[in-house]
């Protein structure tokens, strides 16, 4: 498997954690022979121009991007953003072939699975203190690292890819910059998603969510957390010192890693709450102010389980088999664009120095030695823990992996803090983070075991992002290649006939506009799910706002393509045109409804036009004649063919609700006899 490591580049930055936060060295566990990895460092201003440059296809006599470099500054596998773009220049982004997901199922391997210590001192495996020793330390490990796990230049022993051609499998994405720094963070992964390719991490909608809506998330799943303002300036700040308990701790309103959180952060009067509430607006325009939580605090590691997921469609497919239900089929395959399953790690206890009891910026990067970190043996509490970090990633729709920071008071109670997507992993071993004590303490589920979960769901969650239809044109031309190439005897004809200027000639094919449908992407069997609509977005209009507000264009797009969804209540195309999806009539189509779905009512093949027929679901629409060409065609379609007695008896069951309750008023059949 060819994997390319992004990692966030420093040089230049202004940063806090500029000199103090360590390369990642992921390579250290992808060590067997089927990875081959590359490492490239992306600039902020450059990262999408650099991403589209290592997504190309390779030109033909090119050299593999993967295996040994030659000695200098980019040995150890890293890439250059002008080396990637020279290598692939002018050629087109390439929709890359994962592997089979069956080639990356976790496997057992040969460990020492012998006892680590419960306890894990910062001071006895840290992160060295000095910058240039742990940025020295950092490329250390990445060059032997790299170099050994790469194979010899110009092979690729483990090619996967349907297309040899194509540089990478996946994209290990450790690029971590909040929206407002000045490292590269959510333009890697939209860039990444435009592209479309696997990549591990959080996905664009999950990538930064602000420390306040993860708590209102918190709050509506039932989920603790301390009581919170978000103040914008001192009148929010006043207001916040009245309606919450001191002490209390002052935050960064959506960054992590700590930032602008110093000792004086924790305030137990209000002079020291408007004081340290100052210097963050200042500072970052926006202050969270929450009530302290005394007790003790934990941190929960969270990966997607598309193992998990895996085994669960095997076992619904088996019982599936057995009841023959193709129905039930279906409905295993209709899933969100992320994996199902959840994993969530041991959880660990930070163990603070004396005088600390909240992990400020500098306790964190700095003074990091006196941290501790260990397993939380109490079965209660760690089922506790599991608990809420199991709810919290599934509610706010983690994608990837995610670190939760969670704290007790003295009676036990546990209160969820924040959620850290991308959260920092991999480092070397004498500097690692929390989230890499959670897997050094856990010989069962090591950093060896969540690469390969995560690899998994990075290619899982990129099949499932492939749309299952494709817009395309549907009409062709009548035109024959005689009447498109005049003769030779017209041609001269032409040379010598009159000519008038300024006369436009006459066209003899006037233009007709082309129309458009939706095609198969893919193969698909009777009772697959060909587009999840339920639980999407719906652009909703009532016909009373479309008589005063629209224009007659809009009125009369209206009535050819609006269908009820309630009473005086209906669903049009979004003004996105991104989001049409221009699904055609047929009198014999291959798709129908379930629920708000369209599922294959027969076999599509791949390149067919998924058609559908609109009885089942519009009503008052205008009529049109129908050239669908079935031997079942009706010549024409009205807006009351949904009345037809002869609908329930074709499409029992595969009719639109309001279709459904519409007909029941009209006293006509339901259902077929």
């Amino acid at each position: 498997m060819r994997i390319c490591v992004l990692h966030p580049s420093y040089d230049g930055s202004l940063s806090p954690c500029n000199g103090l936060d360590p390369d990642a060295v992921p390579q250290l566990w992808l060590d067997s022979p089927e990875h081959h990895v590359t490492s490239v460092h992306l600039h902020k201003a450059t990262a999408v121009k650099h991403l589209i440059a290592l997504t190309r296809r390779q030109p033909s006599g090119g050299r593999q991007l993967s295996g040994p470099r030659p000695p200098g500054p980019l040995a150890s596998g890293q890439l250059s953003f002008s080396e990637a773009e020279g290598l692939q220049k002018g050629e087109q982004p390439l929709l890359v072939a994962p592997p089979a997901l069956a080639q990356l199922v976790l496997q057992d391997e040969d460990r020492d699975t012998t006892s680590t210590s419960s306890t894990s001192s910062a001071s006895s495996a840290a992160r060295a203190s000095n910058p240039a020793s742990r940025t020295a330390s950092a490329s250390s490990a990445s060059s032997s690292s790299t170099s050994s796990s790469s194979s010899t230049a110009g092979e690729d022993s483990t090619t996967t890819r349907s297309d040899p051609a194509a540089p990478f499998d996946v994209f290990l994405n450790l690029c971590d910059g909040a929206w407002d720094e000045d490292r590269p963070g959510i333009e890697v992964v939209q860039a990444l998603e435009r592209l479309n390719v696997p990549f591990t991490g959080a996905d664009s909608r999950c990538y930064e969510p602000s420390k306040e809506q993860m708590k209102v998330v918190a709050v509506y799943h039932g989920v603790r957390t301390p009581p919170w303002r978000v103040c914008y300036d001192c009148r929010d700040v006043e207001e916040a010192a009245r309606v919450l308990r001191m002490p209390v701790i002052v935050k960064h309103a959506s960054g992590y890693n700590s930032v602008g959180m110093t000792r004086d952060s924790k305030c137990g009067s209000v002079e020291e709450l408007k004081t340290q509430a100052s210097l963050m607006i200042t500072s970052f325009g926006s202050v969270m102010v929450e009530e302290f939580v005394e007790g003790r605090e934990f941190t929960v590691l969270v990966s997607e389980d598309p193992l998990a997921e895996a085994a669960a469609a095997a076992a619904a497919a088996a019982a599936a088999e057995q009841k023959s239900d193709s129905d039930f089929n279906s409905k295993c395959r209709s899933k969100s664009d992320r994996s199902g399953g959840v994993f969530v790690y041991a959880p660990v206890e930070c163990g603070f120095p004396s005088g600390e009891d909240f992990k400020h910026f500098d306790l964190k990067w700095v003074e990091h030695e006196g941290l501790q970190w260990r397993r939380v043996e109490d079965e209660g509490m760690d089922a506790k823990l599991r608990g809420m970090a199991a709810t919290m990633f599934t509610a706010l729709g983690g994608v990837g992996y995610g670190r939760l920071d969670i704290r007790a008071d003295v009676e036990g109670n546990i209160y969820f803090l924040e959620m850290n997507p991308n959260c920092g992993i991999f480092y070397p071993p004498d500097q690692q983070g929390s989230a890499d004590f959670i897997l050094s303490l856990d010989p069962s589920n090591d950093h060896r075991s969540f690469l390969r979960r995560i690899l998994l769901a990075a290619v899982h969650r990129w099949e499932r992002r492939q749309p299952p239809v494709l817009v395309k044109q549907c009409s062709s031309t009548s035109a024959t290649p005689q009447d498109i190439t005049p003769s030779s005897a017209a041609v001269s004809a032409a040379s010598t006939a009159p000519t008038t200027p300024a006369v436009p000639p006459k066209s003899s094919h006037p233009y007709s506009p082309p129309s458009f449908g939706l095609f198969a992407a893919r193969d698909f069997t009777q009772g697959d799910t060909i587009e999840l609509l339920e639980e999407g977005p719906v652009h909703l209009v009532t016909q009373q706002h479309v008589e005063k507000h629209w224009s007659p264009q809009q009125q009369l797009w209206f009535r050819q393509y609006a269908w009820p969804v309630g009473p005086g209540v209906w669903a049009m195309w979004s003004p996105r045109a991104e989001d049409w999806k221009p699904l055609n009539h047929s009198c014999d189509p291959n798709a129908w409804l379930e629920g708000l779905n369209v599922v294959a009512r027969r076999a599509i093949g791949k390149g067919e036009q998924v058609t559908i027929d609109y009885a089942t679901f519009c009503v008052d629409s205008e009529p049109f004649p129908c050239s669908c060409s079935s031997s079942r065609c009706r010549g024409k379609v009205t807006g009351n063919d949904y009345l037809a007695p002869w609908l329930a008896e074709e499409y029992v069951e595969h009719m639109s609700a309001q279709v459904l309750y519409l007909r029941s008023q009209a006293q006509i059949a339901v259902r077929g006899t």
